[in-house]
């Protein structure tokens, strides 16, 4: 039965991994991390054993691959993990005095973190799945769980010792091919032409979880040398590659292997569409976009480089070992130095030491960009960090908060982004996730930053003054002014090293909302710009300033502010005049000297001033805010402007070739300028505007049409004066009958053009 489900996962491996649980595991200083990638989201239950935790989930169990859990840690906290054939739960035992820390990651991920000491309270998952209570665990030796039998196996050897098989290459018979291979020093083929490798009855190597029994089996036997003949085939044919197993670890795969070697033979399986395998012992380097490689964990798993004791205490230790023999610093404790002090965050000591004693390791370069960032400053050009950030793992944290801002079109891999920054200590997860969070806002990667967010939260303790902020500002994300604001006022009159960001926010939310910075804001806006001269918050603080001014009113007062505002920030401030300002304002700052250029404001904010100078009458200012024609609605400004001008030729030539009702309703009033009123009732039609149409053909005299389309009145008028009007025939027997229905038909005929009259408005009269 197993050998069908190893032959089954070599044929689908694809299928297999969409369908599996992939279980991980990491050590770090005061806990271990159990992370359990589920194939979809599932609800799921955490509660106590005797021996450890269980998972369970609530859409049934899924199968778990748990080959990776032990690849890098020791057992000192997780002892075992397996999955039991009965419930399906996932099983784990803990060999420490430990608790858990479960959360969900991601809908599809859990997170389960062992850590040392007692949990602090009675939380639900310290009682088993069914509410009981259960003891602590101790700081004991948990021997390794195994899965209770199936009803379809043989219970285990009481011994708990599993009886391995394998598969092993089979050399070829020696030809002189071979010899001569073997003698130039170059690797044989892993199996000769036309071979067919045969099962060998030496001992297995690699287990594939068989008992003996089962290995000595004639159905296991059968399907052993039947998986190695086709494992053969495939390799003559070159669809697989045999790996030597005594290659290293973590390194570029070896294609060959040669016929005296012993150990077990691994394959990577490629080329295949579906499949996707490679070899036990080896896996493909990380590369960047250019082909560089990526940095590993290991030079950047700052969490390692400092433990759970007071700062003195390792310092002390530290600096007493800096110097030996000889009065001469010690390489190793120098480098354990400088970690040291970028693990508490210290960039600023860690370039300090590295400079005095001016020793040259490796990671120098490394350790100096770390420095900078912990200081929120920019690493330094060309640092090591440069061009990683589309690598995965720890240095995808890093090469993010590198970067000054992120610019359109980097996208770091968010997920290593915030495995990385969760496994931070919890002081440089409150020292780097304001400024990490607002790097992944900038790209609109609300989800990780809320992650960022959450990974301060669920520590013990205040998150902080810095973790209220980035609360606020994700609320502005997803549109949560009100909230946003509230939470702002109650941080900026709390004081503190953070109430000036507050108040710098505060102002942000208000004028997202519209609202009018109040007369006390706006003073203390002006008395913290005093008292920040010359430091990182004085071009904030400008802006903030001169668009609360702007809000309320005061103008004059903002527009003063200008020579020490950022480009960027003066068009905020024209954008507050365009759609808010008092006319007085407009005119003021908007009718340009002759001499003055225009300011470089977006095309889009030009219009919009220009269409308000429009409104105002003033269409030879409005001419001069307006760019060159770049697309429809600026050649529509442009055609008003010159229409209203009196230019209405320049203005149709302006719309020539556009579409649209707004366009066909101006070139209809340069029609109309023009004296065309037939054309001009044309472009009313594909405005859709019947009345402006019915009164263009009114003016053009086509009775017929304005009979049809006019008003009550017009069609009335028409319909009685039409000369197609049938005329009464004299009647010389009643001429009294007669007189009477031509005075009845003359009063019909008055009635109707003092209708007509009634409902013409008068033209208007010029200005004098």
């Amino acid at each position: 039965m197993k050998a069908l489900l190893i032959l089954a996962a070599l044929v689908v491996p694809g299928f297999a991994s969409a369908q599996t649980a992939r279980v991980k595991a990491g050590d770090h200083p005061g806990f271990t991390r159990l992370v359990v990638d589920l194939p979809d989201r599932a609800d799921w239950q955490l509660g106590r054993t005797a021996g450890g935790y269980e998972l369970r989930l609530a859409g049934g169990a899924v199968p778990y691959d748990l080959t990776q859990v032990f690849r890098v840690i020791t057992r000192d906290r997780l002892a075992s993990v397996w999955a039991d054939p009965e419930t399906g739960n996932l099983q784990i035992g803990v060999a420490c005095a430990c608790h858990a820390v479960p959360f969900a990651f991601r809908p599809d991920i859990i997170v389960i973190d062992l850590r040392d000491g007692p949990p602090e309270g009675d939380p639900p998952h310290e009682r088993g799945l069914d509410g009981r209570p259960q003891p602590m665990l101790a700081d004991r030796f948990v021997p390794p769980l195994r899965p209770r039998p199936a009803p379809d196996r043989p219970d285990l050897p009481v011994d708990g010792a599993v009886r391995p098989a394998t598969i092993r290459p089979i050399p070829g018979q020696a030809t002189p091919d071979n010899g001569a291979a073997a003698g130039s020093g170059m690797a044989p083929a892993p199996f000769p032409p036309g071979m067919v490798p045969q099962a060998q009855n030496s001992a297995p190597a690699v287990p594939f979880g068989l008992t003996r029994e089962e290995t000595s089996s004639p159905s296991v036997q059968g399907m052993r040398l039947e998986l190695l003949q086709e494992l053969g085939r495939a390799a003559t044919a070159g669809v697989i590659d045999v790996d030597d197993p005594s290659f290293p670890a973590n390194q570029p795969r070896s294609p060959m292997i040669g016929p005296d070697t012993e150990a077990t033979a691994h394959i990577a399986i490629e080329g295949l569409p579906g499949i996707d395998a490679v070899p036990v012992n080896t896996e493909d380097p990380a590369l960047t976009p250019d082909g560089g490689a990526c940095l590993p964990d290991s030079e950047l798993d700052i969490a390692s480089w400092g433990d759970d004791r007071p700062f003195v205490v390792q310092m002390t230790e530290a600096r007493n070992t800096l110097v030996g023999e000889f009065d001469r610093p010690d390489p190793a404790a120098l480098a354990r130095l400088v970690r040291l002090n970028l693990f508490f965050g210290f960039g600023a000591e860690a370039r300090n030491v590295l400079a005095s004693f001016g020793t040259d390791f490796p990671e120098s370069p490394l350790w100096t960009a770390m420095a900078h960032i912990l200081d929120d400053q920019a690493a330094p050009s060309g640092s090591p960090l440069e061009g990683q950030i589309d690598c995965s793992g720890y240095v995808a944290l890093w090469a993010t908060l590198a970067e000054p801002i992120l610019k359109p079109g980097q996208s770091p891999d968010a997920k290593s982004v915030a495995l990385a920054f969760s496994a931070l200590p919890l002081h440089l997860r409150r020292h780097l996730g304001a400024p990490l969070a607002e790097k992944m806002l900038s790209i609109g990667d609300i989800s990780t930053a809320q992650m960022i967010r959450d990974a301060i939260w669920r520590a013990p303790g205040a998150a902080g003054p810095a973790a209220e902020i980035l609360t606020t500002r994700l609320d502005r994300e997803r549109g949560n002014l009100k909230d946003a604001a509230e939470k702002l006022e109650t941080l900026h009159k709390s004081g503190g090293p953070t109430a000036p960001l507050a108040l710098l926010d505060l102002v942000d939310t208000q004028l997202a909302l519209g609202q009018s910075v109040d007369e006390t804001t706006i003073v203390e806006l002006g008395a913290r710009l005093h008292e920040n001269q010359g430091t990182e918050l004085e071009a904030p603080l400008v802006r903030a300033e001169m668009l609360a001014l702007a809000s309320a009113g005061d103008f004059e007062t903002a527009f003063s502010r200008i020579p020490r505002a950022d480009a960027a920030d003066v068009q905020e401030l024209w954008a507050i005049l365009a759609a808010k300002g008092q006319d007085a304002a407009l005119l003021t700052h908007a009718v340009l000297p002759q001499d003055s250029p225009v300011p470089p404001l977006d095309n889009a904010l030009r219009k919009s001033i220009a269409d308000r100078l429009l409104g105002l009458g003033f269409a030879d200012e409005a001419l001069r805010w307006l760019p060159d024609a770049t697309d429809a609605p600026i050649a529509e400004s442009l055609a008003r402007a010159e229409l209203r001008r009196g230019d209405a030729r320049t203005a149709l030539r302006g719309i020539a070739g556009l579409d649209g009702p707004e366009i066909s309703r101006l070139r209809a009033e340069a029609l109309e300028e023009l004296g065309d009123q037939a054309a001009a009732a044309r472009a009313f039609a594909q405005a859709g505007d019947p009345a402006a149409e019915a009164a263009a053909l009114w003016r053009a005299q086509d009775w017929a049409a304005s009979a049809t389309m006019g008003s009550d009145a017009v069609r009335a008028a028409l319909t009685q004066l039409s000369p197609d009007r049938p005329v009464l025939p004299p009647d010389a027997n009643a001429p009294l009958a007669q007189g009477r229905a031509l005075l009845e038909d003359s009063a019909k005929t008055r009635d109707a053009i003092l209708s007509l009259l009634d409902a013409t408005p008068a033209p208007e009269q010029p200005q004098p």
